[in-house]
């Protein structure tokens, strides 16, 4: 536990993890294709910098995570292209064109060490902020479209095992969330090269303090990150940690953690989903996701949440994260995310109530 530790992690961790992850999933796993990170920040971080050059393009959903943003453009010097959504997802139709036009300019050249010649950021399942998840008939062809073009799909995956989809009986344990976008990818395919990271965290089901994660990637993305010098100097990430979440894991005491969040979760939304539903003024939007941590609400379009977010903060001592914090082109200035799981459920309902009192009287100003 207090050696430098294997390369990709310790090694009854990643396997714990793949049994954990299958069931969980309900989709098979493979301990070989996992490597231990520090959260998905870490993984998140490594990927750009080792697999791609300042300068770079990286693809966007719009709107998106806004630290993720902050890391590309402002970190790492990469260009960021926003692609607009449609529905549950990127606008393939779009994003097929705006891929044939960059990568006609670009100058890129994929080596073995940068074998991509770019990159898209994705969280497929329970979409930070809108709560969204990606069809079937949509995860098909943006895998078909990352062939294509030779482009990496980095999902953030932190939020798909906060599924809150019901069983057929109340008492039932959550249904497995919808597959991941790594799933898609099959090696089976005679096209199969690798184009896929599903980024996973505890941050999100156990304590973001503890700094561990979990990327599962193709091979050749493994290979990369293990034979780096950042790497080698390390000798793995966070081996004691993941010592201790082997035993956690293989007791079941994670599992055990996990349901108890879910359902704890779950009946934080509803409350807070009814609340909003029950008094917000008329033409406000309120989007329930099946999973994650937040509720998306869109206000009309004269309606600027940043003011109404600062009303909030000063008369009613509650907050939230406007709609424009999450978007490169000032879009969705109108919308607001809404976080659903770190307090009690009295204090949310309370402070879904407050935001509401405050909407109604913001929107009739």
């Amino acid at each position: 536990m207090f050696q430098y530790g294997c390369r990709r992690g310790d090694y009854k961790f990643r396997l714990q993890m793949s049994k954990f992850l299958t069931e969980e999933y309900d989709d098979e796993v493979d301990c070989g294709e996992l490597l231990v990170t520090c959260g998905a920040t870490n993984g998140l971080y490594m990927v750009a910098s080792m697999l791609f050059n300042r300068g770079d393009t990286v693809f966007i959903e719009d709107p998106s995570y806004f630290i993720a943003l902050e890391m590309f453009g402002k970190d790492l010097g990469m260009n960021v292209v926003p692609v607009p959504r449609n529905g549950e997802g990127i606008n393939i139709e779009e994003f097929d064109k705006v891929l044939s036009e960059y990568q006609r300019a670009s100058s890129h050249h994929p080596t073995e060490q940068r074998p991509y010649w770019s990159m898209v950021y994705l969280i497929p399942t329970f979409n930070n902020p809108k709560g969204t998840c990606l069809s079937t008939e949509k995860c098909e062809q943006i895998v078909k479209l990352a062939r294509k073009y030779n482009i990496l799909l980095f999902c953030d995956d932190v939020y798909n095992l906060l599924s809150y989809i019901p069983g057929e009986k109340p008492e039932d344990k959550p249904l497995p969330p919808p597959r991941r976008l790594f799933a898609y990818d099959k090696k089976t395919d005679p096209d199969y090269v690798g184009n896929v990271i599903s980024n996973g965290s505890f941050s999100k089901i156990l304590g973001p303090g503890l700094r561990i994660g979990w990327m599962e990637a193709p091979l050749k993305v493994l290979d990369v990150i293990e034979n780096s010098a950042f790497t080698m100097s390390a000798g793995g990430w966070n081996n004691y940690t993941s010592a201790i979440l082997a035993s956690a894991l293989e007791l079941g005491l994670v599992s055990k953690h996990l349901l108890e969040k879910r359902k704890k979760y779950r009946d934080n939304l509803d409350s807070m989903y009814q609340v909003f539903m029950d008094d917000m003024p008329p033409g406000v939007k309120i989007f329930k996701p099946q999973g994650g941590f937040f509720i998306w609400i869109e206000f009309p379009e004269d309606i600027d949440t940043e003011k109404l977010r600062d009303v909030c903060e000063k008369e009613y001592s509650v907050s939230f994260v406007p709609g424009k914090s999450f978007s490169t082109t000032g879009s969705f200035g109108n919308c607001a995310r809404v976080a659903i799981t770190y307090y009690e459920r009295d204090v949310l309902v309370t402070a879904a109530k407050k935001i509401c009192a405050a909407a109604k009287t913001f929107c009739k100003n």
